[in-house]
């Protein structure tokens, strides 16, 4: 790959969805030892939350990285998905502090995504954004097949 910022991108990504991914076969055993009789609704309802609140931010980051950079959003964003991960790790059976970590990544996820495809929207010229865009996606679906 000639451009290296390609790769430090894709990389990112991958790890985003594989850290998106490996959640969710854990989750319900986790649920359960919490919650046994509401396993599929608390397993459903924080797979939903943290889909629906990385759509509603993904805007709000995409503004924020037009007017600081790109760069600075997308490593708020990689720093604080690892510290959803840390919330998650020591929610040790509690409801409450999964789906937080569940929101938080949610937040954080929306940033590294979406402003990672701006980012690649102007690092590659034109003739060159499609392939752009399809290494984006290849990452993203890479990732999320390799973290289940």
């Amino acid at each position: 790959m000639k451009d290296k910022r390609l790769l430090i991108v894709m990389l990112m990504l991958i790890t985003t969805f594989i850290g998106f991914g490996i959640i969710i076969p854990v989750l319900p055993e986790l649920v359960k030892e919490t919650s046994p009789e509401s396993v599929e609704f608390h397993t459903g309802m924080m797979l939903s939350v943290y889909s629906a609140v990385s759509f509603l931010v993904s805007p709000l980051w995409g503004g924020m990285s037009d007017r600081i950079g790109r760069r600075p959003v997308i490593l708020i964003g990689v720093l604080g998905f690892a510290a959803s991960f840390l919330v998650f790790g020591i929610a040790d059976g509690s409801l409450p502090l999964m789906y937080a970590s569940r929101v938080l990544g949610g937040i954080f996820s929306g940033a590294v995504t979406s402003v990672i495809v701006a980012y690649v929207a102007d690092i590659t010229p034109p003739d060159q954004r499609t392939r752009g865009m399809g290494l984006v996606g290849m990452s993203i679906g890479l990732g999320f097949t390799i973290g289940p």
